[in-house]
């Protein structure tokens, strides 16, 4: 499987648009579990993604070639974790799943692998952080948190719509 997707690569990589600059990348490394995906890459090469088993779940990674496998775990109020997106400095975003069932909570994950649970503004949505750009500024939902000031604040709640993504300078 994994060379026939290497040789799709190849033959429709430079077809589809993109650089012939970048290199797929096969993640080395058991991860332990039946399926993972990268969600997330910095400038550095490493990659936020999850590692899962259905339907027991999984857990959040950040993969480095140097590293290998650093997993994104959360206190035990969380059974499952995952990173969506990671800054040049290391800090992971993505979300966890509550134990008790309730809604999904956006989390980031520091370089040393302490984590932060970033507030939001209804407990009661659902909400991961999916994106986060050098200056601090992280997505998610229809929320932009600043990551950057302590505590972390919320910069935007749309009312209405879902933010995908955020440029460097914040757009």
């Amino acid at each position: 499987m994994r060379i026939w997707l290497m040789v799709l690569l190849a033959l429709f990589w430079p077809r589809a648009g993109f650089s012939a600059g970048y290199t797929a990348v096969l993640l080395s490394g058991d991860t332990g579990f039946s399926s993972s995906e990268a969600l997330g890459v910095n400038s550095r090469g490493e990659v936020a993604g999850d590692a899962f088993d259905f339907p027991s779940g999984g857990v959040g990674f950040v993969w480095s070639a140097q590293s290998g496998y650093r997993y994104l775990t959360a206190n035990d109020s969380y059974s499952q974790t995952w990173g969506s997106g990671i800054t040049d400095e290391g800090v992971a975003v993505g979300g966890a799943v509550p134990v008790d069932g309730g809604s999904d909570r956006p989390f980031a994950w520091m370089p040393d692998g302490s984590s932060l649970e970033v507030p939001q503004p209804d407990p009661s949505y659902f909400s991961s952080l999916t994106a986060i750009n050098p200056a601090g500024l992280a997505v998610g939902g229809s929320t932009i948190w600043n990551l950057g000031t302590s505590p972390s604040s919320v910069v935007t709640h749309l009312t209405d719509g879902q933010i995908l993504g955020i440029g460097p300078s914040g757009a």
